[in-house]
């Protein structure tokens, strides 16, 4: 996340602050370890974090986590406008050695890869800074599509890790890739890559995803051409983080056309199954396992999930980042949460507080149906609850700086995708041809559709509207499994009578407006309630149902609402699972 840093003092104060600590602080490049990530690194020493200092003050970025930020000067002013990444200036790639009588060559061997094969795939040996000292390292030359090298990723013989720094994430092997072929095998590592590369009988094309299973951003997604390819296969090692990165890539290339590679048990990667028997190898190919077979599985396609979700892995619910909200709801991909409660209770504000939550938090990135708010109205509340302050300045409290907007709009601009009707009504097919582009295209995690009453529901003549919420929702849901999309729906509830003190009374599932199918059919409900009392700030959110106890419970808990920044709190209550009538206690 970028981190903007205002000077009132000397450059090295503000950078000590950080925890950034240089041997001097001249103007130029100064590398040092990153406060963020290295203490928690087994090798801790490496000079992850670069640091420029010039007269415009002092900018970093770690290598290793990413984390980045900046010190500007005062004087200094930024254009008013949402500001992206600049674009990263073509690094020097070193030339590399032959393997031939290095350690190398009998690493290859040993490997059943011959020095011949490896150096075939931009394989050599080269000095880098590995370790925390300098050695002969393996080189894995990553070349782009026209096979010019844009990076180097280096292997010690103690088995540590580096890369060249700013460049060009594509993935290994991108430059020898057969046009003429419809299939792509997606790996694991440059020695998967190279492994595969020599197995006889499969598809020519093979990539390894450039930073590892972990990688969740996938940002070489966006530039890959991979939608010329009719059939993927996932070739991921069988630990977590291989699971997830498979999945990703499935939901976000679209699994009709995906087929899962699994290796034997006793194998925990392609060259180990290879070393053991080359025919194996070919087998787990040819083996492979569409990925879904639509309407009908075997029980083999769901076991693995099974296991993780038994060792407590995958599937289970992300914290909605606010307190007291995690006893009862939790937020798990594939599901739809409709979200109801009287007029002016709030729904929309909750659920922004929950999508800026999980952002901050998870990285989540969310798809904005929201045709009740103008964007540029939208952008603004979700600024403040970003930062914390009022975007407005009808507030006692000071507004922010219009420093900390720009930097919220940034923030706000990597994970919030706006779904806009401008030339079409926007109905429900409509909207969903949307969604699996952002899925696509931004890697989207999850949807607000608010509210129901502003779709165009053109309902075929002789459908009542209870049939047509019902194909409304199955649309909805299969969207949500087929892209592992966690859907809010806001519904409104039909018209609520006020008691005789002003009071709305409860909103129960079945009272949403339109038909009993949101109750039915939806996965979590959460009604919103407000106390309308003059000067209150008491919020309480029920869980009305709950299909999945890995989501949560039936249950209340007692928030308060805070004007200024429009961020949720935990009142002085604690959460309920017997859902009590009474709004206060007696």
């Amino acid at each position: 996340m970028m981190q903007a840093v205002e000077i009132t003092k000397p450059v090295y104060q503000k950078l000590q602050e950080q925890g950034i600590n240089l041997r001097n602080y001249d103007e130029g490049q100064h590398k040092t370890t990153c406060p963020e990530c290295s203490p928690k690194r087994k090798n801790s020493r490496d000079p992850c974090l670069s640091v420029n200092i010039d007269s415009e003050g002092a900018r970093w970025r770690c290598h290793h986590c990413q984390w980045e930020g900046n010190a500007w000067k005062e004087s200094l002013q930024r254009p008013h406008t949402i500001r992206k990444s600049a674009p990263k200036k073509p690094t020097k790639i070193p030339n590399t050695k032959s393997l031939k009588g290095t350690w190398g060559e009998s690493f290859f061997e040993q490997r059943g890869i011959g020095m011949e094969t490896a150096e075939k795939y931009g394989v050599g040996i080269a000095s880098h800074y590995v370790g925390g000292k300098r050695q002969d390292c393996i080189a894995f030359v990553y070349k782009d599509m026209d096979g010019v090298p844009c990076n180097i990723k280096f292997r010690s013989a103690d088995k540590n890790y580096a890369q060249l720094p700013d460049c060009e994430r594509v993935p290994y092997l991108s430059d020898c890739l057969n046009d003429e072929q419809e299939a792509l095998l997606i790996c694991e590592g440059e020695m998967d890559a190279i492994t595969w590369k020599i197995c006889e009988g499969i598809t020519e094309n093979i990539i390894s995803v450039p930073d590892g299973a972990s990688d969740r951003k996938m940002e070489w997604l966006t530039t890959f051409d991979i939608e010329k390819y009719k059939k993927i296969y996932l070739a991921l090692d069988a630990d977590d983080a291989g699971i997830q990165c498979r999945e990703e890539i499935a939901r976000r290339v679209g699994r009709e056309r995906c087929f899962i590679i699994v290796y034997p048990e006793e194998f925990k990667d392609a060259n180990e199954v290879w070393m053991d028997s080359k025919d194996a190898l070919l087998q787990c190919y040819e083996s492979a396992e569409p990925y879904p077979i639509k309407s009908l599985y075997t029980a083999n396609a769901f076991m693995e999930e099974g296991l993780q979700l038994f060792r407590g892995g995958l599937r289970t619910g992300l914290s909605t980042g606010i307190d007291g909200m995690d006893e009862i709801f939790k937020v798990r991909p594939s599901e739809v949460t409709i979200v109801s409660g009287v007029p002016n209770c709030g729904k929309s504000e909750f659920i922004d507080a929950i999508a800026v939550n999980m952002a901050k938090e998870h990285d989540y990135k969310f798809a904005m149906c929201s045709f009740e708010n103008p964007v540029s109205d939208h952008l603004n509340k979700l600024a403040e609850k970003y930062v914390g302050k009022p975007a407005r300045k009808d507030t006692w409290v000071k507004q922010m700086e219009e420093e900390e907007l720009l930097d919220a709009y940034d923030w706000i601009a990597q994970h919030f995708f706006f779904v806009r009707a401008e030339d079409e009504s926007p109905t429900i097919d409509w909207c969903i041809q949307a969604l699996v582009s952002s899925v696509l295209r931004y890697g989207v995690n999850a949807v607000i559709l608010d509210p129901y009453n502003e779709f165009d529901h053109q309902r075929p003549t002789g459908m009542t509207e209870t049939e047509y919420v019902s194909q409304m929702m199955s649309k909805i849901k299969r969207f949500a499994q087929n892209y592992s999309c966690h859907i809010f729906f806001v519904a409104h509830p039909a018209k609520m009578r006020r008691s005789h003190d002003g009071s709305f009374p409860m909103v129960e599932p079945y009272d949403i407006a339109g038909s009993a199918n949101f109750a039915n059919k939806s996965d979590v409900i959460l009604i919103v309630e407000r106390d309308f009392t003059k000067g209150s700030s008491d919020v309480r959110v029920h869980t009305k149902k709950m299909r999945f106890k890995q989501s949560g419970q039936i249950g209340v808990v007692d928030l308060e609402y805070d004007y200024i920044s429009g961020r949720y709190n935990k009142s002085w209550s604690y959460p309920s699972t017997d859902d009590a009538d009474g709004w206060l206690p007696d």
